[in-house]
């Protein structure tokens, strides 16, 4: 069976990359077409693409044919992500639909799925409570829903963190309690101020890493991110300290490694779970509302879902910094047993979306 893989971003790269493996090792032919930063992480794995769109298709546009790409193909299936925007994927899934051809659509975070209509997708495999926030989101939806669990963590677990890797982190650290930020758009500024300020009136030692997103190097607001950094910088005395992220430091490793990961949503909240850490959520009008502008969610689902509190994250007032030791880290094993109570923690997440992929593709 031929099947059509489309992404963009990272995110949907890591949560696809791995199903398309276990479809290859099934006797599947995977069609790779992608664009975005997802194009260099497919190359990264050595896959072949079939087709590739350039890194920004609002700054560079480009030609696609959504339905010649399909019935070129004779596809049994097209696999589709939520890119932020999407482009080829909700092109490609406009297309399948309109064709007949069985659509998938895979979240690589809860409420992705708002990004294309979730009206024309057959299934959509997502995570824990995703069930439930899309049923919330989307009401009436046909889709068949599947809450496979993570994709993402069922690869963490099965990748050990390079000695390297180790090794590095350990000599920056020195002793010292580790603080990831991992930077997002212009929301980071908030959960920036607030670590650097929560570390600057911990009693614990701790030293900060800094990450900024991919998509944002080089620009006038990532220039904005590094002045804010050193203003606080130079507020923290004694054991305190910060660091950039090295180029050779996989940001998915460090967030297993630091004692906390904070930022405002993603999928390296998982891989801190993953360590046995703690993801901190910060929020401020502003984060709340680049939240409910990628998922459509006011809530963040290892903090909450709707009113029913879920622990697997803290979350706090970036207004109201926080002493790291006694607000953070000393709820450890409290979070830790939430992660574990709530999520699978699955090795075979992969295994399972190509058994309902499978499953739907024969029964058309």
């Amino acid at each position: 069976m031929r099947l059509l893989f489309a992404t963009k971003d990272v995110g949907g790269f890591q949560a696809t990359e791995p199903i398309a493996r276990v479809s290859k090792a099934r006797g599947h032919t995977p069609i790779i077409l992608a664009e975005g930063l997802s194009v260099q992480e497919w190359r990264n794995k050595n896959w072949e693409l079939t087709f590739e769109g350039t890194k920004d298709f609002e700054k560079e546009p480009f030609d696609f044919d959504p339905k010649l790409a399909i019935e070129a193909a004779q596809l049994g299936a097209v696999i589709v992500t939520y890119g932020a925007p999407p482009n080829i994927e909700a092109k490609l899934a406009h297309a399948a639909a309109e064709l007949k051809v069985p659509l998938i659509g895979i979240e690589d975070y809860i409420g992705g799925s708002r990004r294309i209509n979730p009206g024309i997708f057959d299934l959509i495999l997502t995570k824990e409570f995703g069930r439930e926030a899309i049923a919330t989101l989307s009401p009436g939806i046909k889709a068949k829903i599947v809450e496979i669990g993570s994709v993402f963590i069922a690869s963490m677990l099965q990748t050990p963190i390079p000695s390297k890797i180790v090794e590095i982190f350990n000599r920056a650290c020195g002793g010292r309690r580790a603080v990831l930020v991992a930077g997002n758009g212009h929301d980071t500024q908030y959960f920036l101020h607030w670590t650097l300020a929560s570390a600057g009136i911990s009693s614990e030692k701790v030293i900060v890493i800094v990450r900024h997103h991919p998509r944002t190097r080089g620009t006038e607001k990532d220039k904005e991110m590094w002045m804010l950094q050193q203003k606080l910088y130079a507020a923290l005395k004694g054991d305190k300290a910060i660091t950039m992220l090295p180029e050779i430091a996989d940001t998915r490793f460090i967030a297993r490694l630091a004692d906390a990961t904070v930022s405002n949503y993603g999928t390296l909240f998982e891989a801190s779970a993953v360590g046995g850490h703690i993801p901190v959520r910060v929020s401020s009008p502003v984060c709340d509302a680049e939240l409910l502008s990628e998922s459509k969610l006011d809530f963040h689902p290892m903090v909450r879902v709707g009113k029913h509190e879920i622990g697997a994250a803290l979350e706090f007032n970036w207004e109201c910094p926080a002493d790291l030791l006694a607000k953070v880290f000393s709820q450890r094993d409290k979070v830790v047993a939430a992660q574990r109570a709530n999520f699978k923690f699955s090795r075979t997440a992969p295994e399972d979306a190509m058994n309902e992929i499978e499953k739907l593709a024969k029964s058309r």
